[in-house]
């Protein structure tokens, strides 16, 4: 697993906007209103991407040399480099929020709501004192 990934990716333009792939990731697209904004979210279906597949154990495909790419591309696409800092995006995704649905008898929620318990803090503090993190 790598902290950075640098691929081509192919943006196509038209009257809509931006269309963004990346020809060694299939499924990795994305689209945008102008050219600053589709580096940017390339970037983040990059990495959202990357995740997944690292998650997964997927094997990550190596780069296509840009000179390759750059051969087969029509009028209106061209190719853009975008690289990509993992740690960051694993964090924030190792540390996202989860919804959790529970159940406790009404006579116990009547008295945490009187006494303004936070309920996701006392199950998030509760499982950690039980898994001894």
């Amino acid at each position: 697993m790598k902290d950075t990934y640098i691929y081509p990716a192919v943006f196509t333009c038209d009257d809509d906007g931006y269309a963004v792939e990346f020809p060694d990731l299939p499924g990795c697209v994305s689209c945008a209103d102008s050219e600053a904004d589709g580096i940017k979210k390339a970037k983040e279906i990059l990495s959202w991407h990357l995740w997944d597949m690292e998650r997964s154990g997927e094997i990550i495909p190596e780069p296509s040399p840009v000179k390759e790419l750059a051969t087969g591309l029509g009028e209106n696409e061209y190719l853009v480099v975008i690289e990509v800092f993992m740690p960051p995006y694993r964090y924030a995704k190792h540390n996202k929020a989860t919804k959790v649905t529970t159940t406790i008898p009404m006579w116990m929620k009547v008295q945490a709501d009187q006494a303004r318990l936070n309920y996701s803090d006392l199950l998030k503090d509760a499982i950690q004192e039980k898994l001894r993190l």
